[in-house]
């Protein structure tokens, strides 16, 4: 499939990992543009890439593009959705396996980038009352008491010991 007749819709991405042919890079994953970077030119490259490589290719492509972004999450996104506007790009039956093939392993990576990036659970306190500027929360109410008292504590031992009573 030559990329100069590909009828790429365009679809934006926030980062845009490639290399262009003068740099001569050696790696067979890595999008290349002939040009300059334009966002029509990545999309189109970037379907290129997708219809060149092999099936058993797929995931170690999403890898190594995602290995060199800040927000792949969002890239991966953006690549789902650039193959969702473009599907009728998909039409013979060895493109339609593609397709399920790149939906599939982006799900994949997808959930795989979310079980390294665990989202912190949120504490929940249970509230025992309300008031117009005030929400009371025993169990909150009894660790600042406590920890007042140890305070306090603290600081009557610590004046005692300085003081003249144990000289």
């Amino acid at each position: 499939m030559d990329d100069t007749t590909l009828p790429v819709t365009i679809v934006h991405f926030d980062e845009h990992p490639f290399t262009l042919t003068s740099e001569s890079s050696s790696d067979a994953l890595a999008v290349t543009l002939q040009t300059r970077f334009t966002t029509q030119e990545y999309s189109k490259a970037l379907f290129q890439k997708i219809f060149t490589i092999g099936l058993s290719e797929i995931a170690d492509f999403l890898d190594y593009q995602c290995a060199q972004l800040k927000t792949p999450g969002l890239w991966l996104n953006a690549l789902e959705k650039l193959i969702k506007e473009n599907v009728e790009l998909f039409d013979t039956r060895r493109h339609q396996h593609r397709h399920t093939k790149l939906i599939s392993q982006i799900d994949i990576m997808r959930h795989s980038l979310q079980m390294v990036q665990p989202q912190p659970r949120k504490q929940h306190k249970k509230v025992n009352a309300y008031t117009d500027d005030r929400v009371f929360c025993f169990a909150t109410s009894r660790e600042e008491a406590l920890l007042s008292l140890f305070n306090l504590f603290s600081s009557i031992k610590a004046s005692a010991f300085n003081s003249n009573a144990f000289k």
